[in-house]
């Protein structure tokens, strides 16, 4: 009988950090499988795509609103021609929302609606604000080093070995779950 046992909390634990371990080791390792030559290549497409970026989120959040829009005055039109109830319109869902908010079932519509026209802005301010300069500094910064530095490459290989390695023994350890 092994002295060495773990509880099903933990060994659900230990299986999940093993996984995530596992995953950030492969990105560690995969610059050198990858190659300096495909690292260069790389360097050139995210400067291309980092610069055209802000053009197509912009491009898809607007479409998005205007999508939305058309939705809703499509809604509006097919509601006043084929409905006889005037809360069953878009607009006449916004006053009922304000008369009786909470037993209209147009109010659940209109929320949907202006957290769809309203999540557009804040998204696209989002990506301005993070993720553009995430994508522009830190991901080409770290192909850059990575394509043109060899010792970088290799250390990094080193350090996806060893989480590697580590995830294997945690998953392998979370295995010797206890009968309880």
């Amino acid at each position: 009988m092994l002295a060495f046992t773990v509880t099903h909390h933990a060994a659900i634990l230990m299986n999940r950090w093993g996984i995530l371990i596992g995953f950030f080791s492969f990105w560690f390792a995969a610059p050198e499988f990858i190659g300096e030559e495909r690292l260069k290549m790389w360097e050139k497409t995210l400067a291309q795509v980092s610069g055209n970026l802000p053009k197509i989120v912009m491009r898809t959040a607007i479409s998005c609103s205007v999508a939305t829009l058309i939705l809703m005055v499509a809604w509006d039109i097919s509601a006043t021609f084929f409905r006889t109830d005037p809360a069953s319109t878009f607009i006449g869902s916004i006053i009922d929302s304000f008369y009786a908010p909470a037993y209209s079932d147009n109010t659940y519509w209109f929320i949907i609606v202006a957290v769809i026209v309203l999540m557009t802005p804040v998204i696209t301010a989002f990506y301005h604000i993070f993720i553009h300069r995430f994508v522009a500094r830190i991901v080409s910064g770290l192909v850059i080093v990575l394509a043109h530095d060899k010792k970088q490459r290799q250390r990094s290989l080193f350090l996806g070995a060893f989480l590697f390695i580590l995830a294997t023994i945690i998953q392998f350890l979370a295995t010797f779950e206890s009968e309880q």
